[in-house]
């Protein structure tokens, strides 16, 4: 009986959070076979717990405090007052309440800087320490008052805490929903496994009372429900994609819940499981699931997506992109307190074009597609002089970056490659030759205005100047550079332009990126985070559009040269209740604008054709090398568009992949329900431990979930928010876009891709100084800024052992 009580008053509870979980969700559903899943996942975490606290209670006995109290409770005790319980919880809620600006204040003044998102953090810890001062003042009382009503009463008091623990853990997860949604976004299963074994022990209480209630043969029957909720559940979870995803989606706890649970049933500990939807074709073999590299011809289908690989032919030319050599040490220049790397050009290298060929790259860090439109809450234009831009040069309407975070998204369309080129789970990874490396190697003069902390060695490759001085500003995420970075742009453009050389100019605006800071003046007032965000997009594009300025005055666009302006990844600021980017692929945060002036296109065009970022790696070497251009790419140029010609349909990946047919559609048909072109374009998210691909036509948007088992497809023409997935409706359009996925990965990690990246990599690898300037400048700024010591003696060491004469940054 003891058993049967405790196994059922921990699922039981379990049950209560999937309720609650349902409640709070930011897209709750109305399909009761959703729910039933969550609580399936929920109910077997709940035998899972049980069976850990019965064990308890049998082996460690009365050695266990829990052990021994639920023997003892076993055994029988006067009830708790519930009303008494009402009253205690009432007062810990009235203590939080008058607690929490205290505990605010000192959340402000003892969190680091460096965290993003800062107020959700310090929101989340002022809730955190205001419910726990309450409770810790109501436990004392409570305490206090049965010592003085003495030993004879104390069994019908002792009981009255662990109700009070599992009523409090409920009160505060829902008054902190929002807050602690944002601070453990991608973390959330320490929060709610700590919630589930604070309410299966209020369970097991709660279970040993109902049981002196309720008929012995009405116990029995609930408790065969109760066993019965994970297994249909579970069922449920491993035959039907459309709950599954619904679960995955809507419920982010539920999501890695599912995820975790799927873990214990690994049984090759791949990281995948046959069971519960997760996705892996033979749970035997460690070599094979969906992350795994296919190996050709071997008749196996090592990724799980439907069928072996055929080997491919081997190359027949050399790679067609030049490669630029790393330099000497004698070609490098360096200043080590200067903030800016000066490497000097490479010997032999003549240029044949003149500066009409140049090309500016401006990046705007997290910049949603809507800033070139009117936000009816403000009545404004947020990216306001960008607009003005983009109405009289050309505007890709649907434009995508390849990734939902800036390291990816960057590298990604300055290499002309999807992430899963340089960043498989299997650890394939090697950026190609980038748009600077071959622009350098025709004779470019390439200088870069950089703002990101966060630093990636590859992003510096093919630079002849790198000026990131700002970066040591943004490493907390609450600096202010949008004007000393236009001021930096301006100056390195006259300088470039009197060189009277081509060149390419790449420019990284940073503010926008949360922390989200106050700026005064503009028309988006409000402390929200959607206010905040825009007033940060109003200031930057007020300093955008003086640079813009200077491209006309100076007569950069009338003498040819081209300018593309783009933002890495959107944001979403409070759509379905999130804030930030990185750990999702909504339509706010992979579209973003794109603004093409100058040369083919000065033309007043709209384009509505989706597109991706990594399009202008092929586009830029087209403009830059003419007919001479050698490339490969995952992307297509963007000049057919303005010719109104068909995409082109030639082969991409032609240096390390044997050429085949079944590459994403760009034949420029169109599409019959929405006159627009039938184009797809890929994006992946590998953030963390995500691995996700998005394929995008004219109209529909499908999201595969290879790591968590989820697949949605979205009509964006008729549900632009993406709030229903279509997929068990339009089964063929599902097909379609996961066949340009399958292709994708399977002329990409295969183990021949693999081991030609690594022939490639020992060809032309990183050059070390770009790696010691990388990382020597990070330590630097962890031991000035933070005052970290293991990285000011890193630093030393690194100096000691090279010489203060290597470039190290500022």
């Amino acid at each position: 009986m003891l058993v049967r009580s405790v196994a059922l008053g921990v699922a039981f509870s379990c049950l209560v959070q999937g309720v609650y979980l349902l409640l709070a969700a930011p897209n709750p559903t109305a399909d009761p076979r959703v729910g039933l899943a969550l609580g399936g996942v929920l109910a077997s975490w709940g035998w899972i717990f049980a069976a850990i606290l019965i064990v308890l209670g049998f082996v460690a006995g009365r050695v266990f405090p829990l052990g021994a109290y639920l023997e003892t409770r076993a055994a029988g005790h006067p009830r708790v007052s519930y009303r008494r319980a009402a009253v205690y919880q009432a007062s810990i809620l009235a203590i939080a309440w008058a607690a929490h600006p205290v505990a605010f204040r000192v959340a402000e003044r003892i969190l680091p800087r460096i965290l993003n998102t800062r107020s959700y953090f310090e929101e989340a810890l002022a809730l955190v320490v205001s419910f726990t001062a309450g409770a810790a003042i109501v436990y004392a009382w409570h305490a206090w008052f049965w010592v003085r009503e003495g030993r004879a009463r104390r069994r019908a008091r002792v009981r009255f805490p662990v109700w009070l623990l599992g009523c409090t853990v409920i009160v505060a997860r829902a008054v902190s929903q929002t807050s602690l949604a944002v601070v453990f976004v991608g973390r959330e299963l320490p929060l709610e496994l700590s919630t589930l074994c604070a309410l299966a022990v209020t369970g097991a209480d709660f279970a040993l009372d109902l049981r002196e209630s309720l008929r012995n043969r009405f116990f029995q029957a609930l408790s065969l429900f109760m066993l019965s909720v994970p297994v249909a559940g579970s069922l449920l979870i491993s035959t039907d994609a459309t709950v599954r995803t619904s679960l995955i989606r809507d419920f982010t706890s539920g999501r890695v819940l599912l995820h975790s649970l799927r873990l214990i049933f690994d049984v090759d500990g791949d990281g995948y499981a046959a069971v519960l939807g997760g996705g892996d074709c033979n749970d035997l073999d460690a070599s094979v699931n969906p992350s795994a590299l296919e190996i050709p011809g071997n008749g196996v289908d090592d990724n799980c997506l439907g069928g072996d690989v055929a080997p491919m032919p081997a190359p027949t030319q050399a790679p067609a992109q030049p490669r630029a050599q790393p330099p000497t040490p004698a070609q490098v220049e360096v200043e080590v307190e200067a903030p800016t790397q000066t490497r000097t050009t490479a010997p032999g290298r003549v240029s044949a074009h003149d500066v009409g060929s140049s090309l500016i790259l401006v990046i705007v860090d997290s910049l949603r597609d809507d800033a070139l439109g009117v936000i009816a809450e403000f009545g404004a234009v947020p990216a306001e002089r960008l607009a003005r831009f983009g109405s009289r040069e050309t505007r890709f309407s649907r434009a995508y970056a390849p990734a939902p975070f800036t390291g990816h998204s960057i590298l990604s369309f300055t290499t002309g490659r999807l992430p899963v080129d340089f960043g498989h789970p299997s650890g394939v990874y090697f950026p190609e030759p980038s748009i600077q490396e071959i622009l350098q190697a025709h004779g470019y003069r390439t200088e870069a205005v950089y703002q990101l902390a966060t630093i990636n060695p590859y992003m510096f490759r093919g630079f002849d100047a790198v000026d990131d001085r700002l970066a040591n500003r943004n490493i907390d995420f609450r600096g202010v550079t949008s004007k000393e970075t236009t001021d930096s742009a301006i100056s390195h453009l006259t300088s470039l332009r009197q060189r009277g050389a081509p060149f390419f100019l790449l420019v990284h605006y940073f503010d926008p990126h949360g922390e989200y800071l106050p700026r005064p003046g503009t028309p988006f007032t409000g402390d929200t985070p959607e206010a905040l965000y825009w007033q940060e997009v109003r200031a930057t594009d007020t300093e955008l559009g003086r640079f813009l300025d200077e491209l006309d005055r100076s007569g950069f666009l009338e003498s040819g040269g081209v300018v593309a302006v783009t933002g890495d990844h959107g944001e979403l600021i409070g759509d379905r209740d999130r804030v930030g980017h990185g750990f999702w692929v909504d339509e706010a945060v992979l579209r973003v604008p794109l603004v093409v002036g100058g040369g083919p296109f000065s033309s007043r065009t709209v384009i509505d054709t989706p597109v991706s970022l990594i399009d202008l790696y092929p586009t830029f070497l087209s403009l830059a090398l003419g007919e001479a251009a050698s490339f490969d790419s995952d992307g297509s140029s963007l000049l057919p568009f303005l010719q109104r010609k068909p995409m082109p349909r030639a082969d991409r990946f032609a240096d390390l992949r044997a050429t085949s047919e079944g590459r994403p559609r760009l034949d420029g048909t169109v599409d019959a329900r929405s006159g627009r072109a039938n184009r797809s374009v890929l994006a992946q998210n590998m953030y963390q431990d995500a691995y996700e691909w998005i394929a995008i036509d004219a109209r529909f948007k499908l999201v595969e979930d290879l790591r968590f088992g989820g697949e949605q497809l979205f009509d964006l023409d008729l549900d632009p928010l993406e709030r229903r997935n279509i997929r068990d409706e339009h089964p063929e359009i599902r097909d379609r876009l996961y066949q340009d996925i399958v292709t994708a990965l399977e002329r990409t990690t295969t183990t021949q891709v693999a081991e030609r990246k690594a022939e490639a990599l020992k060809a032309h690898p990183l050059p070390v100084h770009l790696k010691r300037y990388a990382w020597r400048k990070m330590r630097r700024h962890e031991c000035e800024f933070f005052g970290d010591q293991g990285a000011c003696r890193q630093l030393a060491n690194d100096i000691e052992k090279y010489g203060p004469d290597q470039p190290v940054g500022p």
